[in-house]
């Protein structure tokens, strides 16, 4: 006979000495499990033999184990990063080397990210990742060369997510040093001649301290980031102290690039030769003394266009394109008036052959989010479609939206309501109708729109989900006549949300759209337990509408691929999270760290077509999918792209088919060593089918070998309408591909968790798990007790809140480069 201990009792932590761990592991695990006299109160046996087990243990091997930092945070004093020690964080060391771009522009864009201070606590701090949508999911790294993650703390440290999906696009990430203010003043003169120094003028004559700038160079190199964004904007005391700052710049360049060859170090144009704080907003003499000891001057933003002018004569030809012409994209002062205009002045700095710094281009989402902290009312999933607009507006400049009827809290204003039974109900972000047939009905006037999205998501109430629902949309002529009806029928709902996404085109303005949705309860309960809807929504798109945009002035990047490439067009954020097509987690979630590939080419859309990376449908292996739908046959550009290929080469597609219809091939454009390009249609596959309807066609590409894969599209349709999700691309070769790695040395540490002392009844733990750092970069899929946890990009994580005497965690890695999956490792925790 056994039993649980029942005794109110604190954590016990072991020694990690190589003769301890597995001896007192051994121990605890007997103490725990073993057999108790039935003649003995169980209570009072399990507190003897706890004592013999506390006066057994040697005192050394009993220790409380640090809580694993898994917050990303700055160093906000001078005085603070000279207590900075590396290894203290190892889950904030990004583990993605910088890819290889296909060619290197001559203009180059800085992508300047300022955003609500920095270090957003539900987003980008969080190294595990954050558990919201609402965040600055950005898409775009394409046509950017430079990524500065910007606050206004002294030492400005990027998050892990952010280094890794800039390095996976080629995109060199930069930490940010700054000074401001009197409290600066105080710290720049630190920064210049030691921690010691006091405010006298006459101390300038001392030799330059280079210890601070030792430290951040340390700080690149071991949280993996590529060099620094130097904005000084506190007076010096004189020109002396000016010519110290320019040294304290040179021997920072220097140094850096003697740790990293292609290490940058950008000056932002603020203090100018006399040691005065006075922006030029342009090159000069007064300042070009900084910008001939780094790589490259970040202009001020209230520049004319006669400053670029001799912004360029004064750089010379040498060296035109290292400087970076600012642009506030708030519009504050800006050339053009930022926002959607920000591209005029991108236009005046190109024209001028200068390069070019975008500050804040999350103007996008803050914009529309007004600092949301909650999603009680469905407001990050209206926010980020408001953002994506934005996104899709400013760099690409087409598919202009406008929301007809917008999403998220309801109201009945605007409806015409017939109820039925106890009528409507509105419970958060739903309306739930009742026992016999509730309607909602609107007429929408249509404005110039070529084309209206109508999208609704119904589900079931407890106890029966079965419920009824029906959505009909009828669009009438100039004269109120229908000229056409799409009617979804009786549907049956269920527990899970289920979407209904209708596409009208619209052949002139002045037309009309009514839309009618009809719900009930199948039970026939008296009260609410009948469909539910929420998102009910109706945006309208206009094709011909082309605003100027980046996409139009700046030519995109190609990445370079060694023997693989594969996407699952994971976006790096979700409603719910898949791992091989099966829903795992239900839960939001926001991790840059896990973004995939996503398509550099712009996504058409057209009358015919429909295409986005939607998190609303299903997905693969993340939370986003290409999802897909038309009526005639397309040919959609994806993925740019340079990877050699070998004498045999695996291709997977992988997708959903909503209709039967979809018809879907690769299609790939390989260019051979006479520079003939030879476009195959890969459409001989092998299926395989899973039990969730993810198809995935298999096909071996021979006699290309040293072919290069210039382009990567996707051919669908027929003669009917289709519509389906793409979960996954892979082209690998055969043989010479990376392989998954094993997981070696799992290990864990236990500590406190302070719910223990909040509650006398049950002990909370703090489980800490690591494993050996791997070669190549690898995702890792963490379980406890046979449930998905989560995924992630380090070797190591952090499971708070244990309150069982012992749990089983599984580690499962997963290799980027393929997608291949590994062997499962798990590991016996007792967290007593």
């Amino acid at each position: 006979m056994s039993a649980e201990p029942h005794l109110n009792k604190k954590p016990i932590y072991i020694g990690s000495g190589p003769d301890e761990t597995n001896s007192w592991k051994s121990f605890i695990y007997d103490f725990i499990y073993c057999p108790y006299p039935s003649s003995i109160d169980v209570n009072t046996f399990y507190q003897e033999s706890l004592n013999q087990l506390l006066n057994a243990v040697p005192v050394q091997t009993l220790k409380s184990n640090p809580k694993m930092i898994t917050t990303s945070s700055p160093i906000r004093s001078l005085k603070e990063l000279m207590r900075w020690r590396p290894n203290v964080d190892p889950i904030n060391i990004s583990t993605t080397p910088l890819r290889t771009r296909s060619s290197i522009k001559k203009q180059k864009l800085i992508h300047c990210h300022d955003m609500m201070g920095g270090y957003i606590n539900h987003s980008d701090s969080q190294s595990l990742g954050g558990s919201r949508l609402h965040c600055y999911n950005f898409r775009f790294w394409q046509y950017i060369d430079i990524f500065v993650y910007f606050s206004h703390y002294r030492v400005t440290i990027p998050p892990p997510g952010w280094i890794e999906a800039a390095h996976s696009n080629g995109v060199k990430v930069l930490g940010n040093f700054i000074t401001e203010w009197e409290e600066g003043e105080l710290e720049l003169i630190k920064l210049l001649d030691g921690p010691d120094a006091s405010f006298d003028k006459d101390a300038s004559d001392q030799p330059l301290y280079t210890k601070y700038a030792d430290l951040l160079v340390e700080l690149a190199s071991h949280y993996k980031f590529d060099g620094w964004f130097i904005n000084i904007e506190s007076k010096l005391p004189n020109a002396r102290y000016a010519i110290k700052l320019k040294n304290f710049v040179k021997y920072l360049t220097e140094k850096m690039h003697h740790s990293q060859s292609e290490s940058l170090v950008i000056w932002y144009d603020s203090i100018i030769d006399t040691g005065e704080l006075k922006w030029q907003n342009e090159l000069n003499e007064s300042n070009k003394m900084f910008f001939d000891v780094c790589d490259g001057m970040f202009l001020n933003y209230f520049w004319k266009p006669d400053h670029l002018e001799r912004s360029m004569h004064m750089a010379g030809d040498s060296r035109r394109y290292d400087v970076y012409a600012g642009v506030d994209v708030w519009g504050r002062g800006t050339f053009g008036g930022g926002m959607f205009n920000s591209i005029k002045a991108i236009q005046e700095a190109f024209c001028n052959h200068l390069s070019m710094g975008l500050f804040a281009p999350a103007w996008t989402l803050e914009s529309v989010a007004h600092h949301r902290v909650d999603d009680s009312d469905g407001s990050d999933r209206r926010v980020m479609q408001s953002f994506i607009d934005n996104e899709n507006l400013f760099w690409h400049g087409k598919h202009f939206s406008e929301l007809v009827i917008a999403e998220g809290q309801p109201t009945l204003e605007g409806w015409e309501v017939k109820s039925g039974g106890d009528g409507w109900k509105i419970e958060g972000d739903e309306f739930v109708s009742s026992y016999e047939e509730c309607v909602l009905s609107r007429l929408v006037h249509v404005r110039e729109f070529d084309q209206l999205l109508i999208n609704v998501w119904y589900k079931g109430t407890a106890p029966n989900f079965l419920d009824s629902f029906r959505s009909i949309v009828r669009l009438n002529d100039k004269d109120n006549s229908i000229i056409q009806v799409i009617d979804s029928e009786e549907l049956t709902a269920s527990e899970g949300w289920k979407n209904i996404c209708n596409i009208l085109n619209l052949p002139s303005s002045g037309f009309s759209v009514e839309w009618c949705l009809l719900a009930h309860d199948v039970e026939k309960w008296k009260g609410h337990y009948g469909t539910r809807i929420k998102g009910a929504s109706v945006v309208g798109y206009n094709f011909d509408s082309k605003l100027p945009c980046i996409h139009d002035v700046i030519k995109s990047y190609d990445a370079v691929y060694d023997s693989c490439f594969c996407t699952c067009f994971n976006v790096g954020m979700g409603y719910c999270y898949s791992v091989n097509g099966v829903k795992v987690s239900n839960k939001p979630w926001n991790n840059m760290r896990l973004q995939q590939p996503l398509p550099n080419k712009i996504l058409p859309r057209s009358h015919d077509l429909y295409i986005q990376l939607s998190n609303d449908h299903n997905s693969f292996n993340g939370g986003s999918c290409l999802y897909i739908k038309g009526v005639t046959k397309s040919v959609i550009p994806l993925f740019d792209l340079k990877m050699i290929m070998s004498s045999e080469t695996m291709v997977y597609l992988t997708v959903k088919d909503l209709n039967e219809n979809c018809n879907a091939h690769l299609a790939l454009s390989l260019t051979d060593y006479n520079g003939v390009v030879h476009n195959v249609l890969v459409e001989h596959f092998v299926h395989q089918m899973d039990d969730e309807g993810w198809i995935t066609n298999v096909y071996k590409l021979s006699n290309y070998n040293n072919h290069i894969l210039t382009q990567i599209s996707l051919t669908c349709g027929g003669e009917d309408s289709y519509e389906f999700c793409v979960g996954q691309i892979k082209i690998c070769a055969l043989e010479g591909a990376p392989r998954v790695e094993p997981v070696e040395d799992l290990r864990y540490e236990c500590t406190w968790n302070s719910k223990s002392l909040d509650d006398g009844d049950v002990n909370f733990t703090d489980v800490n798990l690591y494993w050996k750092a791997p070669k190549q970069k690898h995702y890792y899929r963490i379980y406890r007790d046979g449930c998905f946890i989560a995924e992630c990009a380090s070797n190591c994580y952090l499971y708070e809140d244990v309150s069982d005497a012992s749990c089983v965690f599984v580690v499962q890695p997963v290799l980027e480069a393929t997608l291949e999956v590994g062997d499962k490792y798990q590991l016996n925790v007792f967290a007593i």
